[in-house]
Order: C-alpha cells, then structure tokens, then sequence
C-alpha cells in the first residue's frame, strides 16, 4: 500500500510541477519580453507578436519576417527574456527542493529506518 500511494504522489507531484512551474516561467518569459520590448526602439507595438513567438518557440519566423534593423533587437530582446524566465525557474525549483529536504530531514523518525541484518531484542541468535 505504501508503494502504491509513493508512486500516485510522485505522478500527481510530476504532472502539477511541470503545470505550476510551466505556468511561471511563461508569465516570466512574457513580462521580461514585454518590459524589454517597450524599452527598446521598437516600443510596445510588435510587444504582443513578439511575445508569442518567443513564447511558442517561433520567434525565427518573426525574426526573419522582422525590418533588418529591428532584427538584432528582436534577437536580443528573446534570449534575455528566455534567460530571465530559466532564471527564475531554477531559483523557485531550488527552494522547492530546498523545503523537500528539509522537511524530510525533519519529519523522518529514526524509529522509521529499517537496518538490514539486525535481530530484534529477545529473538535467538542464528
């Protein structure tokens, strides 16, 4: 039983990890680009395509359909973003796996440890 509800946690923990933390690295990747877009010469007009070309992973077709002198700013503009999110991303996990560990540590019992080859009181040596 303990095996079986070990397993449904780590597939509902993996699914609703992947979800949340897909989840804050696109609103990142989108308020770093918006911010960086509305700073730049272009200003907020293309903000909106651009965006959602970094953000579904075709920002090359924007890019090459972009004017030659916006094209630089363009690339600029995905990759700080892109790293920004990652950024952020990995910090957040840190944490994660921080508190993991910690209350792992904490909550795990020593009576709970099972040692291989130990005979238990009053039972007759082999």
């Amino acid at each position: 039983m303990g095996s079986g509800i070990n397993t449904t946690f780590r597939q509902v923990g993996i699914a609703t990890g992947i979800a949340g933390l897909g989840a804050i690295f696109q609103h990142q990747v989108s308020a770093r680009a918006t911010e960086l877009l509305a700073a730049s010469p272009l200003g907020s007009g293309q903000s909106g395509r651009v965006v959602t070309a970094i953000q579904s992973g075709r920002i090359g077709e924007v890019i090459a359909a972009a004017p030659p002198q916006a094209r630089g700013v363009i690339g600029r503009v995905a990759k700080e973003s892109f790293i920004h999110g990652l950024n952020e991303l990995f910090v957040i996990a840190a944490i994660v796996a921080f508190v993991g560990a910690a209350s792992a540590l904490v909550l795990v019992r020593a009576s709970d440890y099972v040692v291989t080859g130990a005979q238990p009181e009053g039972a007759p040596a082999a």
